[in-house]
């Protein structure tokens, strides 16, 4: 039998149960409760499933915590909240303090498989730690902590862990494998699979994650959302905020339906507790009056760059503004007493009829309010989960 142990609360847990059950059989569901103190402490506690008509969910932590011991097989679904709720710090040590008590022998469980789904890894853009500006080509040093160390710490609990459109792998799925070559390793090839053979041979390893962390490309996803709103609104522009496309397309419908807009450039200047100045520059310088614009990403954190293209299109007189992305993590801005979402959903655009509000969208890969249907991971999630942790 294998256990799925989701978080109390998140009906995206319980919607992964059900849908895994579609390609396994024998699963049973329990919870888990993340318990909060004031000092701002939190700590994991089982619980039962909270489903007395369905016998495949616990009914109390005990007769789980027997089954765990028996069983030995258990699949955790986690997902982080948006907004002030975002605490990636509390997320990393409850899944570490719950992978302990679960994987350890003597005072915990001894669960011989252990595996997680976390559809977005909490610090995942924390993937460098140095890089050289463009222009100055001086040296920048970023985390003395990165997302690798973190994964090296999970992984003394966990035995192998999906995730979906990791910052550090984005366009491609698979096991994460990090490759620079010699003498910029801050300049990780994520596709260097790609490169002639001989090249290959003289790149340098920066973390080497095959059989543990694996990486689900839905990007597909993002660019049928893409391709419904284009088919709805004909002549859209599309924009990319950071320098990088976050698609795999260069244009995602043929004809004039879709029209390139080109990108934001972003350039950080200090790298002072990631709060440094932020240059933007700029490849399109469009007249868009009365026209409809699309900006992707793949994550929104704080959403100055997402509110930065925003502004910037709106000057340029676009009517409507529609920005998408797969993590939606929204941080709460103390500056503006709310969240980069609100922030984001306040600003407008002009048009004969008055004021259009700009529209955001997230997928489900964290619990937040601007989850759109179309752009559900949870299925494809469940498929690649049932292949790889085994």
């Amino acid at each position: 039998m294998t256990v799925v142990l989701g978080k109390y609360g998140d009906g995206f847990c319980k919607a992964f149960f059900e849908k895994l059950r579609e390609y396994r059989e024998g699963l049973k569901y329990g919870e888990f409760l993340e318990r909060n103190f004031v000092g701002g402490e939190s700590v994991p506690r089982l619980i039962d499933g909270k489903h007395p008509e369905k016998e495949n969910y616990f009914l109390n932590p005990d007769e789980l915590k027997k089954t765990l011991k028996k069983d030995r097989e258990v699949i955790v679904v986690y997902r982080g909240k948006s907004g002030v709720n975002w605490k990636p710090a509390n997320i990393v040590v409850n899944l570490l303090a719950l992978g302990a008590y679960l994987k350890k022998p003597f005072y915990g469980l001894g669960v011989e498989k252990l595996f997680l789904f976390e559809p977005n890894e909490p610090f995942e853009k924390q993937d460098k730690s140095e890089y050289i500006t463009k222009k100055t080509k001086d040296v920048i040093y970023g985390e003395p902590c990165t997302v690798d160390e973190l994964r090296g710490l999970m992984k003394l609990y966990f035995d192998r862990v999906v995730t979906i459109c990791s910052h550090d792998s984005r366009g491609k799925e698979g096991w994460i494998v990090k490759k620079c070559r010699k003498g910029e390793r801050w300049k990780p090839i994520t596709c260097w699979e790609e490169l002639p053979g001989e090249e290959q041979k003289n790149l340098e390893t920066l973390a080497d994650w095959t059989d543990f962390l694996y990486n689900v490309d839905a990007s597909d996803i993002l660019e049928s959302y893409i391709q419904d709103v284009v088919d709805r609104f004909p002549g859209t522009y599309v924009i990319t905020p950071d320098g990088v496309p976050v698609l795999k397309k260069e244009r995602v419908v043929d004809g004039e339906k879709c029209k390139d807009g080109g990108y934001m450039d972003k350039e950080r200047n200090l790298a002072s507790e990631g709060q440094g100045e932020l240059t933007y520059n700029t490849v399109f310088d469009l007249d868009l009056s009365g026209a409809s614009v699309l900006i992707p990403d793949d994550l929104i954190m704080s959403g100055r760059t997402m509110g930065n293209t925003v502004d910037r299109v709106i000057e340029n007189g676009a009517e409507h503004v529609r920005c998408v992305c797969f993590h939606g993590q929204f941080h709460y801005l103390p500056e503006l007493g709310t969240d980069s979402l609100a922030m984001l959903q306040g600003k407008r655009t002009k048009s004969k009829y008055g004021l259009n509000k700009v529209r955001v969208h997230a997928s489900n890969s964290v619990d937040n309010p601007a989850f759109h249907p179309p752009l559900d991971i949870l299925p494809r999630g469940v498929e690649i989960c049932h292949k790889i942790l085994k």
